[in-house]
């Protein structure tokens, strides 16, 4: 016997087709709080293995897109993809402490 699942992480290939409220586009507000989170990053002159959690200050309206985002990845879907990312202005090194 065959049961349908109804949780979130139950989902078909139809559902994500039809409802893509796992694509989330970043606002202005979250880029601007990664991108001053980066600034501070680089001038602490830390490599990437050095760093901690005050290294890397995130603001609120980023934290709370990405706390979400780790939610769905745990509790929800399973996966969350997030767009907006500035990567285009970003240099190589700025890419890889993101």
């Amino acid at each position: 016997m065959t049961e349908t699942v109804s949780m979130p992480y139950g989902w078909s290939r139809i559902d994500i087709e039809s409802d893509r409220s796992w694509a989330v586009r970043l606002t202005p507000a979250q880029i601007a709080d990664l991108e001053q989170a980066l600034k501070h990053a680089l001038e602490t002159g830390k490599s990437p293995l050095q760093m901690s959690r005050t290294d890397f200050p995130i603001g609120g309206d980023a934290q709370s897109v990405l706390r979400a985002a780790v939610g769905e990845t745990q509790i929800g879907r399973g996966f969350q993809l997030l767009r907006g990312f500035p990567v285009h202005h970003w240099t190589t090194e700025e890419l890889r402490r993101s």
